[in-house]
């Protein structure tokens, strides 16, 4: 189980990482308070929250949970909750603990019988298999996405397809917050998440280990059609920004570039619907990769 290599900050959720401990997050909402202490992937989890008149019944498998790994539980007023969620779905019950830890990256290795390797540093690296029997790795690389809602929307399909991994810039990205596991209803908590503090160097890294480096983009007028492309050797598939899409050094290290075709066009509305939202595209990709 991986630690404390990495910690986003909560004081700023796009800018900021800090390798000392930050305060306590509060992860809302029944199916990520679940998956939390299924998985226990936080350094620590302190307490739970409980509201005073909810059904017991719908957290049998939380409480008992908690009772094995001995984490007090507590019965407090909704509104006490509201505040701990930021008056966000919270369904409930709210657990107080420490922030996730994505795990910082430089490369990956070549793959070797199935297996490989991710380079933490020189002297440390962190061991993989592959997921899936059927076809080669599949890694998802996210430059610089900053929305939560994405983000934990793109960590759920990742996680149900069975994608082997996921990792994102460490500056100028969505941080592991309990917003982005409520959105992902849990895959955050089940999933180590990785980050690169240089996307660019890792790509031409890992391209040298024999990794195969598809960006998601619109523009380009090189991009194959998706229905066309199959996974042949271990991929990355790399989504871009919200706002500009993939960088420009990040394009340069893609080998080919995909794009989703429009079935619907319509010249009188003056190009305004002419790409899809990130986490939906990288649910249209995923799939079609993965099946």
């Amino acid at each position: 189980m991986h630690r404390s290599l990495l910690l986003f900050s909560r004081c700023n959720h796009h800018r900021t990482i800090t390798t000392t401990a930050c305060r306590k997050e509060y992860v809302y909402g029944l199916s990520s308070v679940q998956a939390a202490l299924q998985a226990n992937k936080r350094a620590h989890l302190d307490k739970l929250y409980i509201q005073k008149s909810i059904d017991r019944t719908r957290l049998s498998g939380i409480l008992d949970a908690c009772q094995k790994q001995n984490i007090p539980v507590s019965s407090v007023d909704k509104g006490e909750l509201n505040n701990m969620s930021g008056n966000k779905p919270h369904q409930g019950a709210v657990l107080d603990g420490s922030p996730r830890i994505p795990i910082e990256l430089r490369a990956m290795s070549s793959i070797t019988n199935g297996e490989y390797k991710g380079i933490i540093t020189p002297q440390k690296t962190v061991s993989f298999q592959k997921t899936a029997l059927d076809r080669h790795p599949l890694w998802i690389v996210l430059d610089e996405v900053q929305d939560p809602q994405n983000l934990g929307s793109i960590l759920r399909t990742a996680y149900y397809f069975g994608v082997d991994g996921v990792l994102l810039c460490s500056k100028n990205s969505a941080s592991l917050t309990p917003a982005v596991s409520k959105v992902s209803s849990g895959a955050m908590e089940l999933m180590d998440v990785y980050a690169t503090r240089n996307l660019v160097k890792f790509l031409q890294a890992s391209s040298e280990e024999g990794w195969q480096i598809i960006g998601a983009a619109v523009s380009e007028t090189s991009a194959i059609d998706l229905k066309s492309k199959k996974i042949d050797r271990p991929t990355m598939l790399v989504l871009g920004n919200e706002g500009v899409g993939l960088r420009y050094n990040v394009k340069r290290c893609c080998d080919q570039f995909v794009s989703i075709p429009a079935i619907h066009q319509n010249s009188n509305d003056n190009g305004l619907i002419d790409s899809l939202n990130v986490g939906v595209a990288a649910g249209i990709l995923i799939s079609r990769f993965c099946l």
